[in-house]
């Protein structure tokens, strides 16, 4: 690096910033019970962390049709459920179901703080988390409803974020009946009107969303958990009339739609992402296919979610786990490898590594493993981030799916072991700190990718101090 600085003088070289991307999910922010608490876990999340995931998620998000949470409103409540309310949602949904969240709110957090903003997601066909149920509702005829008979539900039933069991279950049920005696073309030529529906006001809801958003956001999951549908129809331009989706009825071809009107919405600055869990040969495919259909993908997201209690202990003593687990260093580099050869980033997008009934020693264990975690992780050339997902241990402690007992921080926004070890990596190990000598007006270091301040003491005694970027 250049520097104005004469010779043999000494360089203080001091890294301010990661250009690695560690951050964390914060749908959380400000959702807890008090001003203490609010108070304490934006301090420790924004100590740790230099991104926020924040939330998207349509049926929370648009409660009722064009009525979409941007910005906050008067009456918007600050305070977290009672602990009654939180009882009876599933943990995951506990903060998504408060009124009083906002983008607006989550971007003041960000902006505070100078994190990158990832929002997620725009495009992800699930009943069970994503689609709001007046979509169904309000935009699907009767004479449409009487084909289909999938079960009803009041669309301004948000209180668990996540659909029921029982009206799940039944839904599932449906759709498999529908999709075991009908054809894609025999069904879209019985609803023609309701997949009209469900494809324009997907791309509505991309466009308003990033129309909102501009540049605050930095980055996108403009479509979640897809590689299904590539699986199940080979091309992003299938030449069906609608998808017999894993998730149920949806428009054709709704990933590379999706991208194709993310990319009329944004600047070049968001990045673009696609995110997946699983099939990682067919997902590599379907990121080129898109590619290769006009598609912009920036980054690719891959997930790691250790849910269940039983898997991370059977990992922690060394048993082979397998899918989607991972249980060897090799199987992660095979999957950066895999997705890496798309020549994109690869963003390690969600993670989850529990502390098995929050014992002393459980805690331990996850701080270890996470590090060693961490470690891989952040040494793969294609890895440009790593996003913690449940920050807070939560009220679920069944060990079983969303685990409650994998966060950073217990329930009362304490760190936990886990904090304390990721803080020592992200800060003291892999933060640049040195001297060195200038020479030729140029100093010579090795350090990680981020921003820098370099300051010495010029010929006329006078301090000197210089801001450059490692990329």
């Amino acid at each position: 690096v250049g520097v104005a600085a004469p010779d043999g003088a000494e360089v203080c070289v001091e890294q301010l910033t990661h250009a690695f991307r560690f951050g964390a999910q914060g749908f959380a922010v400000g959702r807890l019970k008090t001003a203490e608490l609010n108070r304490r876990y934006e301090e420790n999340f924004a100590r740790l962390f230099n991104q926020v995931t924040i939330s998207f998620y349509w049926r929370g998000f648009e409660t009722s049709p064009g009525d979409c949470h941007f910005d906050t409103r008067p009456g918007d409540r600050e305070e977290a459920f009672t602990s009654g309310e939180r009882a009876k949602m599933n943990p995951h949904a506990r903060y998504l179901a408060s009124p009083s969240r906002s983008t607006d709110q989550y971007l003041d957090f960000a902006k505070r703080h100078g994190m990158v903003v990832h929002g997620h997601p725009l495009v992800w066909g699930t009943y069970g988390w994503m689609i709001p149920f007046w979509l169904y509702d309000e935009y699907c005829p009767e004479e449409e409803k009487a084909f289909l008979q999938l079960p009803r539900k009041d669309p301004k039933d948000i209180t668990r974020l996540f659909a029921e069991w029982d009206w799940y279950n039944a839904y599932k049920a449906r759709i498999k009946e529908l999709f075991e005696r009908y054809s894609e073309e025999e069904i879209a030529a019985k609803c023609p009107v309701y997949l009209a529906n469900m494809k324009r006001l997907w791309a509505e809801r991309v466009a308003k969303i990033l129309d909102y958003c501009g540049d605050r956001v930095d980055s996108w999951d403009v479509v979640n958990e897809s590689v299904g549908e590539f699986e199940k129809y080979g091309s992003s331009l299938s030449g069906k009339p609608m998808f017999k989706s894993y998730y149920g009825l949806m428009p054709a071809d709704y990933p590379l739609d999706a991208f194709l009107t993310a990319m009329r919405h944004v600047s070049a600055h968001p990045k673009l992402a696609i995110n997946d869990n699983q099939r990682w040969d067919t997902y590599r495919r379907q990121v080129d296919d898109l590619v290769a259909h006009g598609a912009r993908v920036d980054m690719v997201g891959v997930q790691y979610h250790i849910f269940q209690d039983e898997k991370f202990l059977q990992l922690v003593a060394g048993e082979k786990i397998g899918w989607p687990y991972c249980s060897t260093p090799a199987d992660f580099r095979g999957i950066f490898d895999t997705m890496g050869g798309s020549g994109r980033p690869v963003n390690l997008s969600e993670i989850t590594i529990p502390s098995p009934g929050g014992t002393p020693k459980a805690k331990m264990q996850q701080a270890i493993a996470a590090v060693n975690f961490y470690r891989l992780w952040f040494s793969h050339p294609k890895a440009c981030g790593i996003t913690w997902w449940h920050t807070l241990d939560g009220a679920d402690k069944s060990g079983g799916s969303e685990n409650g007992w994998a966060g950073i921080m217990d329930a009362e926004a304490n760190p936990k072991p886990v904090y304390g070890a990721l803080y020592d990596l992200i800060h003291r190990q892999w933060k640049t700190s040195l001297t060195a000598r200038a020479a030729g007006g140029k100093v010579s270091f090795r350090g990680f990718r981020g921003r820098y301040r370099l300051s010495w003491t010029g010929a006329d005694g006078k301090s000197v101090s210089k801001l450059v970027e490692l990329k």
